[in-house]
């Protein structure tokens, strides 16, 4: 009987044991994972890929959501922000602001531009009111302490106190600017940092607690500016020239270019078409005729860092031009204006300029070159003369004794000649020979009225030449008349 009732007792113990452990577990899960459940505290970052340049400001959006029929009054929030460059290990804070729920900073906040109130669901300014079931006088947390409510009612005590049947939620915009803290960046990838958000709060058991972020928001300031490392451009192609241009960065990088001269990439409107967000860019440009060109190139990284200059590389076109002409010699075609105001091109050797002279037309060939001089010739009727750099020489093409055309050497670089012809009409003071006018009028325009008073100072050298003769005639008639006089004294005498 005895060994009946021990058993009996010894299976009721193990039952009891059994059941107390099972409950202090599940009390366990629930006092753990009440105020884990209650409130949850959330923080997000404005940029799709967390990356910041220098110039841009970091706006975070925090909020508190408080679970259906908690009672969590939250006196303040505070936003921390650490450098993550190494690791969670080695961080350290930068920059810390704590707020209330109506966004006024309770801290200096430095570089804390600007904290905005989104939404507040659930809550109440309330001034006086007591806590869930404690008693806590709203002067612990100042006159401000905002409270969640829903119907009007706290617990057993008549006031809005701390309970929301519904979710209550706090959420707010904070503005931080980075660059405001001096943060270096150790490399073109910029350096890792990340915030937490902190909500001091009852945790509806009476204990003040802080209630931080599950995660945290990581983002990635750079303030190193991208450069251009390499910079060229290379050609091909004959009547239409290819010019490819190609930039390296420093980091990858978008790049805009500019043919004139003081844009950068904030005003530049071109970007290079082949590569974007990398290091490698490239840009392709046609030609048909000769010239130089310059190109700046300025690049803005991925954070959104632009350089504030640009680079630049000049590259000379050298087409091979197909006109009209013969077959050896290539022309180019003046319109009746062009030939009228003047026109300037750089000729090469077997190059010209057509023009259009009272119906008919004419050319101006590049017949030879040295680093000093060059031959021209001027057809239909053909004159040849050499020019030397800064001569002008004139023209009479229409053989009416006017010249018709100028023609002005500026310089001679590259194998080229800058040659300048104007339609002209000036009267030739001095009727040349054949041979001369065929040759052309050398000398600039002063050069040529030097040469007609020269031409004059040789009549007027003639005209002396002729009085001389005069002078010899009159003073052999006194010698005649002298001798005259003394033969016939001497017959006289006889």
């Amino acid at each position: 009987m005895n060994y009946l009732v021990r058993k009996v007792q010894k299976k009721r113990f193990s039952a009891k044991l059994v059941s107390g452990i099972l409950t202090v577990f599940v009390l366990g899960i629930l006092l753990l994972s009440g105020p884990a459940r209650a409130m949850e505290i959330g923080i997000s970052v404005d940029d799709s890929d967390s990356k910041y340049s220098a110039d841009q400001s970091v706006i975070f959006t925090v909020n508190v959501d408080i679970e259906t029929n908690e009672r969590i009054p939250v006196q303040n929030l505070t936003l921390k922000i650490y450098n993550d460059s190494a690791s969670h290990s080695n961080s350290y804070l930068v920059a810390s602001c704590t707020f209330n729920l109506a966004g006024t900073n309770l801290t200096a906040c430095t570089n804390f531009q600007d904290i905005t109130k989104i939404n507040s669901i659930g809550y109440a300014n309330a001034s006086g009111q007591f806590g869930y079931g404690y008693g806590y006088n709203a002067g612990n947390w100042n006159t401000s302490n905002q409270t969640f409510f829903d119907g009007g009612y706290g617990y057993g005590y008549g006031y809005d106190s701390g309970y929301d049947i519904n979710n209550g939620e706090l959420k707010y915009n904070v503005t931080w600017n980075a660059s405001g803290e001096g943060l270096p960046t150790s490399s073109a990838a910029g350096d890792n940092y990340y915030a937490d958000l902190e909500a001091y709060a009852d945790d509806s058991s009476g204990n003040y607690r802080i209630y931080a972020a599950d995660s945290k928001t990581s983002i990635i300031y750079d303030n190193y500016l991208p450069n251009i490392t390499a910079i060229s451009t290379s050609q091909s192609g004959t009547t239409t020239k290819t010019v490819s241009l190609s930039v390296t960065t420093s980091e990858n990088a978008t790049c805009k270019y500019s043919t004139s001269v003081g844009y950068i990439y904030s005003n530049m409107t071109n970007t290079m078409s082949t590569t974007t967000n990398t290091t490698s860019h490239s840009q392709s440009f046609s030609y048909t005729s000769d010239t130089t060109a310059t190109y700046y190139v300025g690049c803005q990284d991925t954070a959104g860092n632009a350089m504030i200059t640009s680079n630049s590389t000049t590259a000379t076109i050298d087409v091979t031009e197909s006109g009209g002409g013969s077959s050896s010699t290539i022309y180019y075609t003046l319109s009746n204006n062009q030939f009228l105001e003047g026109y300037t091109k750089e000729l090469k050797k077997n190059y010209g300029i057509k023009f259009n002279m009272n119906g008919t037309y004419h050319m101006l060939t590049l017949k030879s070159l040295t680093d000093k001089n060059a031959t021209i010739e001027i057809a239909s009727v053909p004159q040849t003369a050499t020019l030397n750099i800064g001569d002008l020489k004139k023209f009479d093409i229409t053989g009416d004794d006017y010249y018709d055309l100028s023609v002005y050497l500026d310089s001679i670089s590259n194998n080229k000649a800058k040659i300048t012809i104007k339609n002209i009409n000036e009267k030739i003071l001095i009727k040349v020979n054949d041979s001369e006018k065929a040759d052309g009028i050398t000398g600039d325009a002063i050069g040529s009225t030097e040469k007609d008073e020269d031409q004059i100072g040789d009549k007027k050298g003639d005209e002396s030449k002729s009085l001389i003769w005069i002078w010899y005639l009159i003073a052999l008639i006194v010698l005649l008349g002298v001798a005259f006089f003394l033969i016939r004294k001497s017959r006289m005498k006889r």
